[in-house]
């Protein structure tokens, strides 16, 4: 399995804590027996570091069970590069990383109910580096599922699943920065044998995944047709330019001062001014989170070109084979970027 969907499937269990958080600053007079009063125990628990309060109100086993579930299936429902007959046995893979995952998650959820921090204290500092480690993990999941741009808002309300007397809905909204619009977690709550309103599940979970996923792919499909237009338009200017450069070369000798000075300002005015603005053009694009590594790249190919074009002006008037060379070398490093970048295009178009 690629690490792309190992660290997805981890994101999502470790999203479930961020969700379950914006409930605790919901505050309200609530009767004892009523489901929102177990929301004001849960903010009530991790203010006071109140570990067996928290467990009272929230079922973090069945939590984080349902939570992983939900998003493996938003995983595999929005990843439109994967057969449709490869996704049930990913899908069935996954399941042998639930308990190791879920477990390791609860830890982080006690630790901070317990601390007010996800790290591992109990460990103390000889684990300083793998805690380290694993803090950077989680932050690299909660960007993964698009909890790193959701802003809590409020707890809209927390009413009574119709038809049922035992099942209560928190409905907590979040502004996504990405989707650009609030989203509504519906988180369940249901009423134990004993009176006990507990948080269960995060019911439409899955839906906050498939609909991150689908603007980022939008926003990736946008971004790559953008600045293929961009490519595609300066390559036509490169290619004139190319043509132009050997019928300078056809109509004279690289022996002739003429001929090395048409050749100089083709390099400096056309070539080099043209790699210039198509790097400008790049930059003025908004690059969404997927396309970082495409856009780096694709800067790396425009800052080799430009120096490129500007060793060869030089070579016209200085006449150093080490020049030349290093221009020569530098075209070179160009045309195996161009690959790695058409192959990163193809892949990302899937």
């Amino acid at each position: 399995m690629s690490n792309r969907i190992r660290y997805g499937i981890i994101a999502g269990a470790v999203a479930v804590i961020i969700v379950i958080f914006g409930i605790v600053h919901f505050f309200s007079n609530s009767r004892a027996d009523a489901p929102i009063h177990s929301v004001k125990i849960l903010q009530e628990s991790i203010t006071n570091h109140d570990q067996a309060k928290f467990n009272s109100v929230v079922n973090v086993d069945r939590l984080l069970s349902t939570s992983f579930d939900s998003f493996v299936e938003g995983m595999m429902a929005s990843d439109r590069s994967m057969p449709e007959e490869a996704k049930d046995h990913v899908v069935k893979f996954t399941q042998m990383l639930k308990v190791p995952m879920t477990e390791s998650l609860k830890t982080a959820i006690e630790n901070y109910v317990a601390y007010g921090t996800f790290e591992d204290r109990s460990q103390g500092d000889k684990s300083k580096n793998t805690q380290d480690s694993n803090m950077m993990a989680v932050s690299e999941f909660l960007t993964r599922t698009g909890l790193d741009k959701a802003t809590f808002r409020g707890v809209d309300s927390v009413k009574m699943v119709k038809g049922s007397d035992k099942q209560a809905i928190a409905s907590i909204n979040f502004f996504q920065s990405e989707l650009a619009r609030e989203f509504t977690f519906e988180v369940l709550l249901e009423k134990s044998d004993k009176d006990v309103w507990r948080v269960v599940s995060i019911r439409n979970f899955r839906d906050f995944i498939e609909l991150v996923n689908q603007t980022r792919r939008d926003q990736l499909d946008k971004y790559i047709s953008e600045t293929e237009a961009i490519n595609s338009r300066h390559d036509k200017i490169i290619r004139d330019s190319e043509q132009k450069y050997s019928d300078i070369l056809s109509s004279g000798s690289l022996g002739k001062d003429e001929t090395r000075s048409s050749l100089k300002t083709l390099m400096n005015d056309v070539v080099k001014k043209d790699w210039e603005a198509r790097k400008q053009e790049l930059f003025d694009i908004d690059v969404p989170s997927g396309a970082e590594s495409l856009q780096n790249l694709r800067i790396k190919i425009c800052d080799l070109s430009i120096e490129s074009a500007g060793l060869y002006a030089m070579w016209m008037d200085d006449k150093k084979a080490a020049t030349v060379k290093e221009a020569d070398e530098k075209r070179k490093q160009v045309q195996a970027l161009l690959t790695e970048e058409k192959l990163l295009v193809s892949r990302m178009s899937k």
